[in-house]
């Protein structure tokens, strides 16, 4: 690993990037810069625009320990505690399952769904079981606030993590529209579990 103040932004992203390859670690280049980013507290475009600014022995200390924890095969989502989904940026945390870009195919065909409107227009209910960070149901509810939504998880970790992204997504009025429950599929409509 390379010395504070010998490497710039654009070096230490190159050096990151080969040594992610040579660690089997996907996508080492914008591993390597959500990385940096996150450690430098700046958007990705940003390593850019620095691209020949120096790192401080501090921001190196913490971008080797960021690199090791990836090394450990720990996802980056986890590292940097949020994962873009749809729309939005989403809060994850170890026992939250990460978001994935090819579930949101499945928002778009529900959108599709939502957003078929008839003449005799009634909100529909839509219910979501093992919601994990709530990026289903809360990406629904943002694009068709017009509707009711039920949120189940067995998880408490993760419904918290949910509730808090519905705090920091959406608008007061959206968010009030989504009833998390905690419960094993179905049984949480047995019993009063919501939260």
């Amino acid at each position: 690993m390379p010395k504070a103040n010998e490497w710039s932004i654009i070096k230490i992203l190159a050096w990151t990037e080969s040594y992610f390859k040579d660690h089997s670690i996907d996508s080492p280049r914008l591993t390597a810069e959500m990385l940096l980013a996150y450690c430098l507290g700046i958007k990705r475009l940003d390593l850019y625009l620095q691209h020949d600014r120096p790192l401080q022995k501090n921001e190196l200390s913490y971008f080797k320990a960021l690199i090791k924890r990836r090394i450990q095969n720990e996802p980056t989502a986890y590292i940097i505690g949020e994962k873009g989904f749809f729309d939005s940026d989403f809060k994850v945390a170890s026992g939250v399952l990460i978001p994935r870009p090819d579930t949101e195919t499945i928002v778009e065909q529900a959108l599709t769904v939502l957003n078929a409107r008839q003449k005799d227009f009634k909100p529909k209910t839509v219910l979501e079981l093992g919601t994990g960070s709530g990026a289903i149901i809360i990406s629904l509810a943002k694009a068709a606030p017009d509707h009711l939504y039920f949120a189940s998880d067995i998880s408490v970790t993760a419904l918290a993590t949910a509730k808090k992204n519905a705090e920091i997504i959406l608008s007061k009025t959206i968010k009030d529209k989504i009833i998390f429950f905690v419960g094993d599929w179905f049984s949480s409509f047995k019993k009063k579990n919501a939260i």
